[in-house]
């Protein structure tokens, strides 16, 4: 049985494993932090070359720079309503006086 097992590095705690266990909130916490820490700068530099490839007129050559930012804005809304809808995300509950006031920055008219 402790064959199968995955040796656990000192220090590091994947998420399967913090989901496995019974941690306390705070644990969980630096378990995803960690994740977010370890991952997000690859994904960052990576979006900055292909950017770089896609708008270098030697490289790419796409002349629409705000064209490619509606596109990658559609597209991330796309996968987000997809993602509620297929009950992978809960969606926010907010009421709508909340949510017209924060959207166009108004003043607490509704309460």
């Amino acid at each position: 049985m402790a064959a199968l097992m995955r040796p656990q590095v000192h220090g590091h705690m994947d998420l399967p494993q913090c989901r496995r266990h019974h941690v306390s909130g705070l644990a969980l916490l630096l378990c995803h932090l960690q994740v977010v820490v370890t991952v997000l700068p690859h994904i960052v530099s990576w979006s900055r070359r292909l950017n770089k490839y896609i708008l270098d007129p030697k490289m790419g050559g796409f002349p629409f720079p705000l064209t490619l930012t509606g596109v990658h804005m559609v597209f991330c809304s796309t996968v987000s309503w997809g993602l509620v809808r297929l009950g992978m995300v809960d969606a926010p509950q907010m009421p709508v006086n909340t949510y017209i006031r924060y959207a166009w920055c108004l003043p607490n008219l509704a309460d």
